[in-house]
C-alpha cells in the first residue's frame, strides 16, 4: 500500500482544536432529498412532531499510539498535534512562549524580525498608524493562527502587533523554520498552502475597502463570513469596525439599520443573516 497517498496538507487555521462559541453557532449537516449547512441554532426548527432526538455523549480521549518503525527505531506518533515544522524537534525545541498583557506589543514596525508566530492563547492585531494618528488594523489572529509570516523573507516587521486580549504566543525562529522547510517539503507545502489562504483573504478585505457605502461594506463582509445564515464574530464589534475600515460609531448604525430591516439579528458572539424571501 502506497501511505504516501494519505498525505495531504493540513494548514492549522482548519484545525478545530476548541468548541466554537457561542456553540450552537456548530455547523450542522442536514440530510434530506438534498444537502443542506445549517447551524445547531436551526435545529429547533428542523425537527417535527415524532421525530427521535438522539444524544451522543461520547469523547475523545487525549490519547496516542506510540509504535515502533519496523527499520528505524524510532516512535512515529498516530495521533499527534500538528505543528508549524511536522515532526521537527530542533524546531519545537528552539520555540519560545510569550505571555502579553492587553496592549502590549509583540513586535512594532522596524523591530528586526525574529520569527514566525503561533497564537496559542487570546487575539493579536496587526496594525499600522496612518499620519492623522489613527490605527489600521490589518489582521486579528486567534489561537491556532500564525502572524508574521512575511518576516521569514525579511529584516525587519512591516506592522505593529499589538495583544488586544491578554494573549500567549509561540515564537519560532527564522533561521530554524527555514532550516525544516528546506529538510522536509511537506511541512515547506503546508506552509504555502496558509499563504495561499491569507492572499485570498487579503484580496477580499481589499474588495470590502474598495465599497464605498458603510451598509454595503458590511453587507459584503457579511456574505462572504457568513458560515451557512450565522457569522461568528472572534472579537468585539469594535475589532470588526476596525477590520472594515468603519469608526465603530458607524457600525453600530448600520447594524442598527440591517436589524431594524429584518436583514440581520444580532446575538452575543454573532449575526444571523435573515432567510432569503421566497419570490411570488
Amino acid at each position: 500500500m502506497r501511505v504516501d497517498l494519505f498525505d495531504f496538507p493540513l494548514p492549522r487555521h482548519l484545525i478545530a482544536e476548541h468548541p466554537l462559541e457561542p456553540r450552537e453557532a456548530a455547523r450542522l449537516l442536514v440530510v434530506g432529498e438534498t444537502l443542506d449547512d445549517q447551524h445547531v441554532a436551526d435545529l429547533p426548527d428542523l425537527l417535527r412532531r415524532g421525530d427521535l432526538l438522539v444524544c451522543n455523549d461520547t469523547r475523545v480521549i487525549p490519547a496516542r499510539l506510540p509504535p515502533l518503525h519496523p527499520v528505524k527505531v524510532d516512535k512515529i506518533p498516530l495521533h499527534a498535534t500538528f505543528d508549524l515544522a511536522g515532526d521537527t524537534a530542533a524546531v519545537r525545541a528552539k520555540a519560545i512562549d510569550r505571555k502579553l498583557k492587553t496592549g502590549e506589543a509583540l513586535f512594532r514596525l522596524g523591530d528586526k524580525t525574529t520569527g514566525l508566530c503561533e497564537v496559542l492563547a487570546g487575539r493579536v492585531r496587526l496594525a499600522r498608524v496612518d499620519r492623522a494618528g489613527h490605527e489600521i488594523v490589518l489582521h486579528v489572529a486567534g489561537p491556532g493562527e500564525t502572524l508574521a509570516e512575511a518576516s521569514l523573507f525579511s529584516p525587519a516587521y512591516h506592522c505593529d502587533a499589538i495583544a488586544s486580549t491578554d494573549v500567549v504566543v509561540r515564537i519560532y525562529p527564522k533561521a530554524a523554520l527555514l532550516a525544516a522547510f528546506d529538510q522536509d517539503p511537506k511541512a515547506a507545502q503546508a506552509f504555502s498552502a496558509t499563504l495561499a489562504h491569507q492572499v485570498m483573504h487579503l484580496r477580499t478585505r481589499i474588495e470590502q475597502r474598495n465599497i464605498r457605502s458603510a451598509r454595503e461594506r458590511v453587507r459584503h463582509y457579511l456574505k462572504v463570513n457568513a458560515d451557512g445564515r450565522t457569522v461568528a464574530l472572534r472579537g468585539t464589534l469594535k475589532d470588526l469596525a476596525a477590520e472594515l475600515g468603519l469608526t465603530h460609531e458607524a457600525l453600530y448604525r448600520t447594524l442598527a439599520a440591517l436589524e431594524r430591516s429584518g436583514e440581520i439579528k444580532r446575538a452575543k458572539g454573532k449575526i444571523t443573516l435573515a432567510r432569503a424571501r421566497k419570490g411570488g
